[in-house]
């Protein structure tokens, strides 16, 4: 969610013909293991 927020502003922004101050901002982020993300079997 907040990923798609930062990425709001900086579209309206740029759009309004503004500079942005942090064109590149990195956020934290996680992996969930879950049974989805279990290996895939090769034949």
């Amino acid at each position: 969610m907040q990923i798609g927020r930062e990425a709001a502003h900086k579209a309206l922004a740029l759009m309004n013909g503004q500079t942005l101050d942090e064109p590149v901002h990195t956020m934290p982020t996680s992996l969930v293991l879950r049974s989805t993300t279990e290996r895939v079997a090769v034949h």
